[in-house]
């Protein structure tokens, strides 16, 4: 019984990601701002370039190039604040002149989680640099299963955008050695609560134990 149990589950997750594989497949593929790869605290010192205006974000590209900030990392940020203002412009979030982002739809799981199950389920929760993201014990443990069981680029992009929503840019390196290391990193941070993690535009991520 166990055994049917567990097939009818993957059985269920593979139906629940075939639409998102497809279309994914069908998309041109994802940009690479530079062969370059930029962690969080690359990104961070572009903030004072930042502003709201008119309720959307701006980037001064010009002034931030002029100091000698670098092309790709420029044409990232853009890239991203592209998605946000279009994530802005739908009435899903709203941006606030000193720069948080306050999220107009529901990011914290409505569904009772199982007993079993410790530490919280939320987001992602946008901040202009990427966003955050908490998944409790369970949801940790088959984020693991999902990432390490990834068959294709595709389906591991889209288990990515189910957990933690917009890729926006290139995988960094090979994508199975990504997707395992994401892996590994909430697998080892998993205390028994679940993990929280940070996650930048470019795809460099943190996990922390909750």
């Amino acid at each position: 019984m166990k055994k049917f149990a567990s097939v009818l589950l993957v059985l269920c997750l593979l139906m629940s990601l075939a639409p998102n594989v497809l279309a994914l497949e069908k998309q041109s593929p994802m940009k690479s701002y530079s062969e370059e790869q930029y962690d969080k605290q690359d990104i961070l010192p572009l903030e004072k370039y930042v502003s709201v205006k008119n309720g959307l974000f701006a980037l001064d590209y010009e002034k931030a190039k002029s100091d000698g900030i670098e092309k790709g990392l420029l044409d990232g940020q853009k890239a991203y604040f592209e998605y946000l203002n279009d994530e802005i412009t739908a009435g899903k979030l709203e941006a606030k002149k000193d720069l948080s982002i306050v999220e107009k739809t529901e990011s914290e799981s409505p569904e009772m989680a199982p007993l079993a199950c410790k530490g919280k389920n939320y987001g992602p929760k946008h901040y202009w640099w990427g966003y955050h993201v908490k998944m409790n014990s369970c949801a940790t443990d088959n984020f693991v299963h999902d990432m390490n069981t990834a068959g294709s680029t595709a389906a591991g992009i889209a288990v990515f955008t189910a957990y933690f929503g917009f890729v926006p840019g290139a995988i960094p390196g090979a994508a199975s050695v990504f997707f395992g290391l994401m892996a590994n990193r909430a697998d080892a941070n998993n205390k028994g609560k679940g993990v929280k993690a940070d996650i930048t535009w470019a795809l460099a991520f943190s996990f922390s134990p909750q």
